[in-house]
């Protein structure tokens, strides 16, 4: 699940927080996540989507089978919506796909690249008004986000979007990802896009494909060039929490679906629940679930034996889905997060003046 929006609704109220974390107590999927597909037009070096996945081995969901989940996601109480891919505007259909969305009244949440919004989707979007337009950014200079993408044009054409996309009076997250090849422009990259009257995040790991393919995080920064350059970016937060890792909301109060209809707990987490093309989803979620649901959702904090006892454990946001797909196990310590949370300490300790040892 894509951590701006997350962290969008988490911080408006702490009245909410407590309904999302009482949802979650309940598996009521209050956030849903649809992949409506995972064709793209950019090639970028990091993606977690298989490249086999995006040649497109299985039928994509049609706009009519859309439709029969969305009814479904509305009558198990989700609120939150979101549509990413690949790239959605892939789909000739996304119009009534998104028009779907509204009619059943979700708040709206549209994950795309850039490149292909026109000033036509712009009045369409104008018009849906959903509640966050999101999209990604890797670099502070076309040089760079273009190596990333591998399309040369591809900046300008995500920037030309995010501005139109403010200019239309619509709410933008740009999301960038903290890697080695950009980590000395972030503090650039927040300037540019906060200029745009955009809001800026970051996300500082890597996750593993869905096939647990380790390639993207290659393409991680060091922690000593992380803590050197990102000292005072306020897009960090490198805050110590009151407690170490905890259970995420994966399985209870978050779902995904896949193209072709398959339910995961989770974008991140390749853990497959079912088809729904084949069932439903309340008989997925709750009259019939798999033992691997019913064992995600046993899990607790106690489980993470791995981590016991680690200097930087009120520093780790551990991610249980990065865990399967590094280590094999939903329990397992991911090196990602690992790394993470070392980099967190390291420049929370830095911005003290102080020393993380």
């Amino acid at each position: 699940m894509d951590d701006t929006m997350i962290r969008t609704w988490e911080s408006e109220t702490p009245l909410l927080h407590e309904v999302m974390r009482r949802a979650g107590e309940r598996y009521v999927p209050w956030q849903a996540a649809i992949e409506v597909t995972y064709r793209c037009n950019l090639g970028c070096r990091h993606c977690y989507i298989d490249e086999a996945l995006r040649r497109g081995e299985g039928a994509e969901l049609t706009t009519d089978e859309l439709r029969g989940i969305l009814d479904q996601l509305a009558a198990a109480g989700t609120l939150h919506l979101q549509i990413t891919g690949g790239e959605p505007l892939m789909r000739p259909d996304l119009g009534q796909i998104l028009e779907a969305v509204a009619e059943r009244g979700f708040y709206l949440a549209l994950l795309t690249n850039g490149t292909l919004v026109t000033s036509e989707w712009i009045a369409r979007l104008r018009d849906l008004r959903p509640q966050f337009v999101g999209t990604s950014l890797y670099g502070a200079k076309a040089s760079t986000h273009d190596m990333v993408t591998r399309v040369h044009g591809s900046f300008e054409r995500t920037i030309a979007t995010i501005r139109s996309l403010v200019d239309a009076g619509l709410s933008v997250g740009v999301q960038a990802t903290l890697m080695a090849d950009n980590v000395a422009e972030v503090a650039e990259m927040q300037s540019l896009v906060e200029g745009m009257g955009a809001v800026f995040s970051l996300g500082i790991s890597l996750a593993p494909t869905k096939r647990g393919g380790l390639g993207p995080q290659t393409m991680e920064a060091t922690i000593e060039d992380a803590v050197k350059h990102l000292r005072d970016v306020s897009a960090v937060s490198a805050e110590p929490r009151q407690e170490g890792p905890t259970v995420c909301q994966a399985g209870r109060g978050m779902c995904a679906v896949s193209p072709e209809g398959g339910l995961y707990p989770c974008l991140l987490m390749p853990l497959y629940l079912g088809s729904l093309r084949e069932r439903s989803f309340d008989d997925i979620w709750r009259q019939h679930p798999p033992e691997s649901l019913v064992h995600l959702r046993g899990l607790t904090a106690d489980d993470f034996v791995d981590c016991k006892g680690c200097p930087y454990a009120r520093f780790c946001t551990r991610c249980s889905g990065a865990a399967l797909g590094e280590t094999g196990s939903l329990t397992g310590r991911p090196p990602s997060a690992c790394r993470a949370a070392e980099m967190r300490a390291r420049l929370y300790y830095a911005r003290k003046g102080g020393s993380a040892a």
